[in-house]
């Protein structure tokens, strides 16, 4: 079954950000590997929401609808809501 994918304004905001970023810091390539990436991800999500982690941040609270993906060096962090998927924020993740 896929899930309806609603990408939030804030979150289209995020990935103008970072794709600026990115051709900015490193190139259009760069940004076009990361772009399809962050794609393949999110088409990952539409037929498996559940596949992306419960948030860490907060698990304790039994907040399992908020997941994550990390993406290369970026976060995609989503909400599942019965049959749809909205898509909160896509950050850069430093770290391991």
């Amino acid at each position: 079954m896929s899930f309806k994918v609603v990408i939030l304004n804030s979150a289209k905001l995020d990935l103008n950000e970072l794709g600026d970023y990115v051709v900015t810091g490193f190139s259009q390539s760069v940004w076009r590997k990361t772009s399809g990436q962050l794609k393949r991800a999110l088409g990952v999500l539409v037929v498996s929401p559940q596949a992306g982690a419960v948030l860490s941040e907060i698990e304790m609270l039994n907040l399992n609808e908020y997941r994550q993906v990390i993406c290369g060096m970026n976060r995609i962090i989503y909400e599942i809501r019965q049959q749809s998927c909205s898509f909160m924020q896509s950050w850069i993740y430093f770290g391991t």
